[in-house]
């Protein structure tokens, strides 16, 4: 394109950034102008051997001086094989945000005119003026997204985890220059870390994608390495939590308990993900009722390994890494005198692994990491009401 054909006006610093894809069933290119009609602008083209190649779509910036387009990617990041396209605006600023970083999540083979996901960084982070497809980082077959903002402090890298839904519009993970603890050689700490990602690489040959964070201020880079991840499936034998009676004492695992008891198994199973390891040693706690702040007391009450009364059951266990499901018995019982024999009990069952020691160094051995979207599960027990099978009680007046 030249000045007299360009599909934007002169200045527009057309070009500031390009990415490529499928993005409507055949090969197209998108053009960064972050400076086009005031607000930025985002030129797609298709791929053809006409020069100048012809112009698709345009993609309009929302605020005047957000600079859209300044950075763009591509990256599947709901796993339907289709590139979606992502692009920043790390000028774009209200009252408590700076910067966003818009996703245009492609269906069918179309992308939207309108954004999918807009996500936005602290005031003054410049948020998005990185931007990086760092590939699958949990394998889960949907690619992830890494947005610098390198004002924020000596710098924040945020990474966005891609979900069947899409990409998630909370962080997994915020990795501050701040607490990194490396210095550059003259002693001072990291600055302006996450003006520039790359990743998608996998550099120590574990299977994981790693990824580089330039941080120029201080002329350096670092390199972040992926933990390999665990995944971890959760689930909840709960029979005799359903339709619980509080005036019959005793429980099948305890009879003779003057209480109503019951009893329940926490399930979990783990793929395998390494063929060192054949089993792990997980951490598993059973919360009743005061997670979230749901309530400030319980009504139910476990014992834990001294005899003594708690809500929060924790215990340790060894888990085999070859996908079977394995289960732990958990007895809980009922407070005497518990007024509230109508609302259900709600529990949460999460599991956490015991780390083994670290290495001497990254490059020898990461040490694993569950997959936290899937290591806890919300469940709950009702009370026998006679409301019939779907135990929802109705007046009949």
């Amino acid at each position: 394109h030249t000045d007299s054909n360009s599909p934007v006006d002169k200045y527009s610093y057309l070009g500031m950034s390009v990415t490529g894809g499928r993005f409507f069933g055949h090969m197209s290119y998108a053009a960064g102008a972050p400076r086009s009609e005031g607000h930025g602008q985002v030129v797609i083209f298709d791929k053809s051997t006409d020069n100048p190649m012809p112009v698709h779509s345009i993609l309009d910036g929302e605020q005047f001086g957000s600079s859209f387009g300044y950075e763009l990617t591509t990256a599947d990041v709901n796993g339907d094989h289709r590139p979606d396209l992502i692009v920043a605006a790390p000028l774009y600023f209200t009252k408590t945000e700076g910067g966003a970083v818009y996703v245009y999540q492609n269906n069918q083979d179309t992308l939207p005119t309108k954004y999918t996901l807009k996500l936005t960084g602290p005031l003054e982070s410049r948020f998005g003026l990185a931007l990086a497809n760092i590939g699958d980082l949990n394998k889960d077959n949907c690619e992830d997204l890494a947005v610098g903002a390198p004002y924020e402090g000596n710098g924040v890298v945020y990474i966005y985890l891609g979900s069947r839904q899409g990409l998630n519009s909370k962080p997994a993970q915020k990795i501050l220059a701040s607490e990194l603890g490396g210095t550059v050689p003259n002693g001072q700490p990291i600055r302006t870390f996450g003006i520039s990602i790359s990743g998608n690489t996998d550099l120590d040959d574990n299977s994981y994608p790693d990824v580089v964070i330039g941080a120029f201020n201080s002329s350096a880079a670092v390199i972040l390495l992926a933990r390999p991840i665990i995944s971890i499936q959760t689930s909840v034998q709960r029979e005799e939590l359903r339709n619980m009676d509080p005036n019959r004492p005793g429980c099948f695992a305890d009879p003779a308990s003057n209480l109503t008891c019951f009893t329940f198994r926490a399930c979990c199973s783990i793929d395998p993900y390494d063929e060192k390891n054949k089993e792990l040693r997980l951490a598993y706690s059973v919360e009743a009722e005061t997670f979230d702040h749901l309530k400030k007391f319980s009504r139910v009450f476990f014992f834990d390994r001294d005899n003594k009364r708690t809500n929060v059951l924790s215990r340790v266990v060894k888990v085999h890494t070859d996908g079977r499901t394995e289960c732990q018995a958990v007895t809980g019982y009922i407070k005497s005198n518990t007024r509230d024999i109508q609302t259900p009990v709600r529990f949460r069952l999460k599991y956490s692994l015991e780390e083994p020691p670290l290495a001497e160094s990254a490059l020898v051995r990461l040490n694993p990491i569950l997959d936290q979207t899937q290591a806890h599960v919300d469940f709950e027990g009702t009370f026998q009401k006679d409301c019939g099978d779907d135990d929802l009680c109705e007046s009949n007046l």
